[in-house]
């Protein structure tokens, strides 16, 4: 996922599920009267969603929103295109311990939507969220937790060919757990987070046509830009086949018939003690 233009295009669903966890748990967050309020989105993307979808909905009285985000791209994209002045953007892993340690204490609340399945290391992501918190701070974290998407990474791997194109971050860490909730919930208090809520919902998205459908898939498919022009073209046969297994459409009749996505979306919801 590090071709702006194209993920803009392409995060229909990403946008619809923001959308509504930011209007069904935004109520959640324990706003703060007080001055100097800073808030971060990690994992900002193209930094729409952060500026359009999160920003209005903030206290005005928000000093500064900061979006992260691992890729340089979507970092120059999104100070290219987001003007505003209560925001500002930076390059961070927020996997990486060492990146974070200069925003240590820095935020009042952290968001973040859409990004922390593509971590395998769930504690250190955690932690690092927990130490860049204020005391008395509060997060609200969205990301996928199944999603046929990656059974698709998985049997399209066991091909030879596509074998050492699998990575552990292409398949969410919670993809095969029987209770995320729990596990989830277990962590963070372990971390020192309390009042913690972990909400895994069915979600359902339907795409209009299969071409929507590969153009949502291609958009954030890691394996793809490793690869040259002939060997895209064989991938994509391959990955699309896989697809129609999976996701259970009819291959000869997909051009205006809809398809169904059904998965999973874990909503966290937690603060960091006075």
């Amino acid at each position: 996922m590090n071709e702006p233009k194209l993920y803009r295009k392409h995060k229909s669903l990403q946008t619809t599920d923001n959308i509504y966890v930011i209007e069904n748990f935004l109520k959640l967050i324990q706003w703060k009267n007080c001055e100097n309020q800073t808030a971060l989105d990690v994992g900002c993307g193209d930094g729409l969603t952060t500026m359009e979808i999160l920003l209005p909905k903030l206290p005005k009285s928000l000093n500064k929103l900061l979006g992260c985000d691992v890729s340089d791209k979507m970092i120059k994209f999104a100070k290219e295109v987001c003007k505003n002045g209560q925001l500002d953007f930076c390059q961070l892993n927020i996997g990486n311990s060492e990146d974070c340690m200069d925003y240590h204490a820095s935020f009042d609340y952290v968001f973040s939507f859409y990004c922390l399945h593509w971590i395998p290391d769930q504690r250190s992501v955690f932690e690092n969220i927990y130490n860049m918190l204020k005391p008395g701070g509060d997060i609200l974290l969205s990301f996928l937790g199944t999603n046929p998407i990656f059974d698709v990474y998985q049997n399209i791997s066991k091909k030879i060919i596509w074998a050492k194109y699998l990575r552990p971050e292409m398949i969410s860490p919670y993809h095969n757990c029987e209770d995320p909730g729990k596990v989830l919930k277990k962590m963070l208090l372990e971390i020192g987070f309390e009042n913690c809520k972990c909400v895994v919902e069915d979600r359902q998205f339907i795409f209009p046509n299969l071409k929507l459908l590969e153009g949502s898939i291609v958009a954030v498919n890691p394996t793809l830009p490793q690869l040259d022009s002939e060997e895209k073209v064989q991938y994509l046969e391959d990955f699309m086949n896989e697809i129609a297994k999976i996701y259970k459409y009819d291959c000869d009749n997909n051009n205006e018939g809809k398809i169904d996505v059904n998965y999973k979306l874990i909503i966290v919801y937690a603060s960091k003690p006075n």
